[in-house]
């Protein structure tokens, strides 16, 4: 996948989250990759000797959703 400039990420999580009501969290691996749980994001990372290398990018919903109650 192509490397996403900073305002391509916000508009794509801008999108998602507006389209995903339930949502509140957006992870970014460094491939690329989307996540809706931080785990699975976590678990994308490539480990070396046993620790995973790399950062996940956190996108959080600016506003609550519509009728998403808590």
């Amino acid at each position: 996948m192509a490397k996403q400039t900073k305002e391509q990420k916000a508009e794509y999580a801008k999108v998602f989250f507006k389209e995903n009501a339930s949502v509140k969290t957006l992870y970014l691996n460094p491939k690329g990759e989307w996540f809706t749980d931080e785990s699975y994001a976590n678990n994308s990372l490539p480990k070396k000797d046993g620790k995973r290398e790399g950062k996940l990018e956190t996108f959080e919903r600016d506003t609550p959703a519509e009728g998403v109650t808590e």
